[in-house]
C-alpha cells in the first residue's frame, strides 16, 4: 500500500489518473481528494458481506459528499 501521500506524489508525477483503493470511507475519500488523487474506487465498505441497503445508500452518500 502506497498511503496518500505517497499516492499523491505519484500522481504529481504522472500523466495518468491516479485512484485511491483499498479501505476508502468518507474520510479517507476527503484525504484523497485533498491530497490532488483523480478519483477513489471502493468495493468493500459499499458492498460488504453484511452491508444492508440502507448502509451501503449512507457510505455510498458520505463517500461522494467527501469527493464533493
Amino acid at each position: 500500500t502506497l498511503g496518500v501521500e505517497r499516492a499523491a506524489e505519484v500522481q504529481r508525477r504522472v500523466r495518468l489518473p491516479v485512484f485511491g483503493l483499498g479501505g476508502i470511507t468518507a474520510e479517507r475519500a476527503r484525504a484523497c481528494r485533498d491530497a490532488g488523487l483523480s478519483g477513489v474506487a471502493t468495493i468493500g465498505a459499499l458492498f460488504g458481506a453484511d452491508a444492508l441497503p440502507e448502509e451501503t445508500r449512507a457510505a455510498a452518500s458520505a463517500i461522494l459528499a467527501a469527493w464533493a
